[in-house]
C-alpha cells in the first residue's frame, strides 16, 4: 500500500525536497529517452535506466521514489531490486510511479520542449547520460520558480477561506485532498467575483461565468 503523504509530512521534509523528488519520480520515459528505436520503446523507464549503465542516475531515481514510500530500495549483487524484503520488478516501479503521480496531481507530462539532444546513433553513451543528467537538473530548477506562489502560500489561502479547514487541521490533508479543496475554492471565489462584477454593470460578454457546482477541470 502506498500511503499518500500529508501536507505535514511534506512540510517536515522540506518543500524543495518534495518538489525535486516529485519532478524526478514523475518524469516520463519520453523526456529522458526521446529517441528510442522500436527495440526499446516498450521497455519500462527503470529498465532503460538500468541498461544505460548510469548508476548515479538510477540511485537518484530510486531515492526520489523512496521519498514517497515507507521503505528502502536495495540492489543486490546480481542486480535484483528489493523494497525492504519484497522483490520489485520493472513493471512494479512503473505502477508505483503512476500511483505517486495520481496522489500528487502530477498526471500531466512534464514539458520537454527545451530538451533536444542529438539523435545520431553514433553518439556515445556518455553524451546521452550527460544529457539526461542535465535535464533532471532543469526539472529541479523549474520547481523552484520564485515568482510562483509556494505550497505554503496555497495552504494559507485554503486555511483562511475553505469551509471546515483551518490552520490547525489543514496539514492533515494529503496533497490530492488539498489540491481538490484549493481548486474548488478557486472556482467558488471566481464565481462570486464574476457575479459581483455583473451586478455592478460589467459587460456580460466579457465575463465567462462558471457556476461553482461545475466539475473541476484538470
Amino acid at each position: 500500500m502506498i500511503k499518500p503523504k500529508s501536507l505535514r509530512s511534506i512540510a517536515e521534509k522540506g518543500l524543495d525536497t518534495y518538489n525535486q523528488c516529485l519532478s524526478v519520480a514523475a518524469v516520463s520515459k519520453e523526456t529522458i529517452f526521446p529517441d528510442l528505436n522500436d527495440e526499446y520503446k516498450d521497455m519500462h523507464l527503470s529498465e532503460l535506466i538500468v541498461r544505460s549503465g548510469d548508476a548515479e542516475f538510477l540511485n537518484a531515481y530510486l531515492n526520489s521514489i523512496e521519498f514517497f514510500l515507507d521503505g528502502k530500495f536495495v540492489i543486490t549483487e546480481n542486480g535484483n531490486l528489493y523494497l525492504d524484503e519484497i522483490e520489485v520488478y520493472y513493471e512494479d516501479l512503473t505502477a508505483i510511479t503512476e500511483i505517486i503521480k495520481i496522489q500528487n496531481c502530477a498526471i500531466v507530462a512534464l514539458k520537454n520542449d527545451d530538451f533536444n539532444p542529438a539523435n545520431e546513433r553514433a553518439k556515445k553513451l556518455k553524451e546521452r547520460i550527460l544529457a539526461r543528467k542535465k535535464r533532471i537538473q532543469e526539472l529541479k530548477a523549474d520547481s523552484s520558480d520564485d515568482d510562483k506562489l509556494t505550497l505554503y502560500d496555497l495552504i494559507s489561502i485554503v486555511a483562511a477561506n475553505a469551509n471546515g479547514i483551518n490552520i490547525f487541521n489543514v496539514y492533515d490533508l494529503n496533497y490530492l485532498q488539498f489540491n481538490d479543496q484549493f481548486n474548488r475554492l478557486k472556482i467558488t471565489k471566481d464565481y462570486e467575483v464574476n457575479i459581483n462584477a455583473l451586478i455592478h454593470g460589467a459587460d456580460s460578454k466579457q465575463i465567462k461565468l462558471e457556476h461553482w457546482l461545475s466539475k473541476i477541470k484538470e
